[in-house]
């Protein structure tokens, strides 16, 4: 019986080795948190959470979005988290076999990637611009 390799992935914009932007950028996604719609919320939640639905107030959702970016930034300096420079990118990865050696880990990375790959467009636009 086989197993194939899962990896979570997040890229930033390379400047250096110089970790300050991890901080403004979850500060900005933190911002950004405060100010989703209700909608936004409803709409991102199962993808954040393994599917499961909204059960909760939208604020204590928030909150759990709020501390999800937190633990998710904290992990960037685990053991778990591998960063890789790519050309002009830093990618931050996690990953194991998907026979279950993944662990929360590469769950939490993978939830920090879809929240920040929802804010495309606009919104994704005005964090860059702030951190740049």
């Amino acid at each position: 019986m086989g197993a194939d390799m899962a990896v979570a992935f997040i890229t930033f914009p390379y400047e250096g080795w110089d970790l300050t932007l991890y901080e403004k950028y979850k500060t900005q996604l933190i911002e950004e948190i405060k100010r989703m719609s209700d909608k936004d919320i409803e709409e991102v939640y199962p993808l954040l959470f393994h599917g499961n639905e909204l059960d909760e107030s939208i604020v204590e959702a928030k909150e759990k979005i709020r501390t999800l970016v937190l633990e998710g930034f904290e992990l960037f300096d685990s053991r778990e988290v591998a960063s890789i420079r790519i050309v002009d990118y830093l990618v931050i990865v996690a990953g194991g076999m998907s026979w279950g050696d993944m662990g929360s880990t590469y769950d939490n990375i993978e939830s920090l990637s879809m929240l920040i790959d929802y804010h495309e467009g606009e919104k994704k636009k005005r964090i860059w611009e702030w951190v740049q």
